[in-house]
């Protein structure tokens, strides 16, 4: 196990989801991905979605539908997520899988119109360990993480979740 880094954050924004973590949330998804958002071609090689949007892409200028799987990139959460819970209402989003890089998003997020804990939603137990770009460990964060499903069925984000962490389920989970 690597030992945390303070700077996790810090070094760059762009990390990827760990195999596991993506696998359940396939799984959560229908066992596909349409869209992730906020990707690159490294980091889909794991998270296999159908389309992906780059940062040269600039996702938050692009319309999303289907299944979605995000991890947001440092310094957009509040974009992200908002564009995220904007698509889900519209019906354009049927299922998505969030993954908060630090449980400090949480209080961050508390002004918007949607909340994580509105949805069903797992403050992790143990701290997930982030990739780089080139898909080596970058270890693991000095802070919680925590994930959220939106649109997808409670009892099965229960099975798949409540192992590693504490579940909620928020008035919108399904």
């Amino acid at each position: 196990m690597s030992t945390p880094s303070a700077l996790h954050s810090k070094k760059t924004p762009k990390w990827g989801t760990s195999k596991e973590i993506i696998a359940l949330a396939t799984t959560l998804l229908d066992g596909h991905i349409d869209l992730d958002p906020a990707s690159s071609p490294e980091f889909n090689l794991l998270v296999q979605a159908l389309k992906i949007y780059t940062e040269h892409d600039s996702g938050l200028t692009k319309i999303w539908a289907g299944t979605v799987f995000l991890n947001p990139p440092g310094g957009l959460v509040t974009e992200f997520w908002n564009l995220l819970t904007q698509y889900l209402m519209s019906g354009h989003i049927v299922k998505a899988f969030w993954v908060g890089f630090s449980v400090e998003q949480l209080c961050t997020l508390a002004s918007e119109k949607f909340h994580p804990l509105d949805f069903s939603t797992c403050v992790l137990r143990k701290r997930i360990p982030f990739l780089q770009e080139s898909g080596e460990p970058g270890g693991a964060p000095s802070h919680g993480n925590y994930v959220t499903s939106l649109g997808c069925n409670r009892a099965l984000f229960d099975k798949l979740f409540a192992y590693k962490g504490k579940v909620s389920h928020g008035l919108l989970a399904v």
